[in-house]
């Protein structure tokens, strides 16, 4: 479990047993541990972005409308999983769409795909190139 600088709950460190998950805070190598994991859950905006970027398979819970849609446009291309917001949520749900991801190394490898072949690190490249032909450069 990756918690940001700015995240101050205390739930984690009450509920999650330590023999079982390791709560890291505050990283500066996002994209190794990204890199070394099999799975992301993720609240959609730039951190579902980099697991993306990293080709990692993400499921993504918005905190917002204009996140649920963008992660929504994501999971119809295939690049994600978008469970929406968390008041549609519970945790068993939560457990079964996780559960069935691991255990489906197919799709999971699908994704992985989708996502690298999306996010590709490219974008600023392609925008240039858009902006240097609209003035006719």
């Amino acid at each position: 479990v990756v918690l940001g600088r700015f995240y101050s709950g205390s739930v984690l460190r009450r509920s999650w047993p330590a023999e079982r998950f390791s709560i890291l805070r505050d990283t500066y190598d996002q994209s190794s541990i990204m890199r070394s994991c099999g799975l992301a859950v993720v609240s959609y905006g730039v951190t579902a972005l980099e697991c993306l970027a990293c080709g990692l398979p993400t499921i993504a819970i918005s905190m917002s409308d204009d996140h649920e849609a963008s992660a929504r446009a994501l999971a119809e291309r295939g690049v994600l999983l978008s469970l929406g917001q968390p008041t549609g949520i519970d945790t068993i749900y939560l457990g079964r769409i996780i559960l069935a991801l691991i255990c489906n190394s197919k799709e999971r490898r699908k994704l992985s795909i989708a996502a690298r072949e999306t996010i590709d690190g490219r974008g600023v490249e392609r925008v240039a190139v858009k902006i240097m032909e609209l003035v006719g450069i």
